[in-house]
């Protein structure tokens, strides 16, 4: 098995490990009495038959910033938001559905990068836009916190700043 490979098995194994739950349309869990968060949240299915690769990197320089985009994810970092030059990247662990491992996990930003998702190609569920959010999961908690996100319907793009790179999903409020 490649370790790319090796990668994705691990990832999606840690997935079921905390007890995600990967709803397509229509059915999800209802939220745990998590205090903080929720343990569970709804992903969303591209309905398109071929999908493009699950992993991208890139060396960001400081001084210039950049912008790196994977399938339906785009990070924009400005200039002197890195302390350094820096290889990012961005993963899928369960290519088709949108969720997202941001690296190098744990990267903290000296200013606010923005982070967009686009919902083109997702079954929706009957799911109304404007419900649309971006979620961020804590490791430390296994819960999932609701960003409160902007959504733009002319461009189907659900968009925030984010302040550190971790694991990101589009779900809904």
């Amino acid at each position: 098995m490649s370790s790319l490979g090796k990668k994705a098995a691990a990832a999606l194994i840690g997935l079921v490990g905390i007890g995600f739950v990967v709803a397509g349309c229509g059915e999800f869990d209802v939220p745990s009495s998590a205090t903080n968060g929720v343990e569970n949240i709804r992903f969303f299915r591209d309905t398109r038959a071929t999908l493009g690769p699950s992993y991208v990197e890139k060396v960001i320089k400081a001084e210039d910033g950049g912008t790196l985009t994977l399938n339906r994810y785009t990070i924009v970092i400005p200039p002197g938001a890195l302390e350094r030059n820096t290889r990012i990247s961005i993963s899928e662990p369960m290519p088709g559905y949108v969720l997202g491992d941001f690296g190098p996990e744990g990267i903290h930003f000296k200013k606010p990068v923005e982070l967009s998702m686009t919902y083109q190609f997702l079954d929706l569920g009957g799911i109304q836009e404007d419900r649309l959010t971006i979620y961020w999961f804590n490791p430390e908690t296994e819960t999932w916190f609701d960003l409160l996100a902007h959504v733009d319907k002319e461009t189907q793009t659900v968009t925030l700043e984010i302040d550190h790179y971790s694991r990101y999903a589009l779900s809904d409020h």
